[in-house]
């Protein structure tokens, strides 16, 4: 994996102005990265001027962009403007784009492997989880846990951000983009040896999602709002029906550009959750493996 450490000055405010020209310009090669470098300054201490501590809301914007953009070299506006909102500070950078290349290539040799079952998976946290249902929660910290559980149909990839798929193997889309047919993955079962199936999808979205009764923290993404031929709003969900035991079809009152995306919500079990959802306890006094 390639490296690369961007080296940052401190960033001037609107009471420490940027001098002219740095006193001791200093210029090292980013580790890792052929013809690349960054470079530092030292400001020095500030001189102390009444009159450039009264400087203009003019001249303080100025000084503000260029602490965000001014100073990054070689970058194109989209670049300088991300850089300039992520670290705030002046970054001298002769090639970026070498940076980039070189991280590029090394997601593209990104393989990934099946992981050993079992074991123990640590992680700290800032609170305890308020709930164990995640269809429920309500919280970052029982989000937080509970996420590492369940699966959606799809996921995004933290190599690029693309969609990719999950518990789903494929899909398809009508031309009109309201009706998405997926064919889900084969083979996986759940904790106790059950298999996943698409009445599992089903049962998610018809029987928790969509229960008015439940009030699932997700339901909100998946409540369409739309104008009818009127240009009056109205509100509707999706249907969701298992074809066979692998196949899942999806038809959306209106085409939803981020659906694949939204598809990364958690699927749930129906073998082990239906029984309580039926007797009205899934939220309340529920008591199983599950809660």
């Amino acid at each position: 994996m390639v490296l690369a450490v961007l080296v940052f000055a401190s960033a001037c405010s609107g009471d420490d102005p940027l001098p002219d020209e740095a006193d001791d310009p200093t210029t090292e090669p980013i580790a890792g990265v052929e013809g690349a470098t960054t470079t530092t300054t030292d400001p020095g201490p500030a001189e102390p001027d009444s009159d450039a501590l009264k400087s203009s809301d003019a001249e303080s914007s100025d000084r503000e962009s260029t602490a965000a953009v001014g100073a990054v070299t070689e970058l194109d506006p989209d670049l300088q403007s991300m850089i300039g909102s992520i670290f705030g500070s002046y970054v001298h950078v002769e090639d970026v784009n070498a940076i980039v290349a070189a991280l590029n290539e090394n997601a593209e040799q990104f393989e990934y492997s099946i992981g050993d079952h079992g074991g123990v998976y640590e992680f700290a946290t800032l609170s305890e989880p308020l709930t164990f249902k995640l269809a429920i929660s309500q919280d970052a910290s029982s989000s937080g846990v509970l996420g590492y559980l369940f699966e959606g149909l799809t996921e995004s990839s933290w190599l690029d951000n693309r969609v990719e798929p999950a518990l789903a193997e494929s899909w398809m889309a009508s031309d009109d983009g309201m009706t998405w047919t997926f064919e889900i993955r084969r083979g996986v079962t759940w904790h106790d040896g059950e298999p996943f199936t698409a009445h599992d999808v089903e049962f998610t979205f018809n029987r928790i999602i969509y229960n008015d009764e439940i009030r699932a923290s997700s339901r909100a993404t998946f409540d369409f709002r739309f104008q009818d031929d009127d240009g009056q709003w109205q509100e509707a969900p999706m249907a969701v029906t298992a074809l066979d035991d692998y196949t899942v079809e999806f038809a959306l009152p209106v085409p939803f550009a981020p659906f694949l995306r939204s598809l990364g919500t958690a699927i749930y079990p129906r073998h082990i959750l239906e029984q309580y959802v039926d007797d009205g306890s899934f939220t309340t006094g529920m008591r199983s493996s599950w809660a």
